[in-house]
């Protein structure tokens, strides 16, 4: 039984060096989605990593390998475009749980940005956001993130895209408000943020 798992692991190690050819990943390690690509942060025990596979609406497809090295409440995670030009992983450790992964072609380009949508463990539960260009398929390069400030910001975040904008609506204590809202534009280097409300 240890061989069984020695190889499993070897050989999504391999796959994800080598993710020309992707027909063989190990399906007990293949971490699945529901229909609103929320992850399920359940890693298997046994496997100290799970593998996510997201496919463009070109054809290619962009690897993760997500890990929980010390336990939930953080997660590592690396990312490649196993069909692009240059297959340089990116790594993001110790980021909060992964609520979802999305392709959303935000500027519509006829390429999609990949978003990465995290939750703090607590009960704040602070969503931060992780974004990408694939730069035409060529490569994975980070979009810089304008930070926000707003007067009792009070955590429980959501993202919805509506058109070319990424909508983030969150608690507050202010005003007698309960919850407010900010949109981002994609201006090809970052996303800023265009409202306050």
């Amino acid at each position: 039984m240890n061989y069984i798992r020695i190889a499993i692991i070897i050989l999504s190690i391999f796959i994800f060096n080598y993710c020309d050819n992707l027909d063989y990943l190990p399906p007990e390690n293949i971490q699945q989605e529901d229909s609103n690509n929320n992850v399920n942060n359940e890693i298997n025990k046994e496997n100290p990593f799970s593998v996510k596979i997201l496919k463009t609406t070109s054809g290619k497809d962009i690897v993760f390998k997500i890990s929980n090295p010390i336990g939930m409440s953080l997660v590592d995670i690396d990312i490649i475009g196993a069909n692009f030009d240059n297959k340089i992983p990116i790594s993001l450790k110790d980021i909060d749980p992964i609520n979802r992964i999305e392709l959303y072609d935000i500027d519509n380009d006829g390429f999609e940005e990949l978003f990465i949508f995290t939750s703090a463990a607590g009960s704040g539960s602070y969503g931060n956001i992780y974004a990408f260009t694939s730069n035409k398929e060529v490569e994975l390069t980070p979009i810089n993130i304008d930070d926000f400030i707003f007067k009792g910001y009070f955590g429980h975040d959501s993202f919805i895209f509506e058109k070319n904008r990424l909508i983030r609506t969150f608690s507050v204590e202010n005003n007698n408000k309960k919850r407010a809202s900010i949109k981002y534009y994609y201006n090809g280097t970052s996303l800023k943020v265009e409202h306050l409300n």
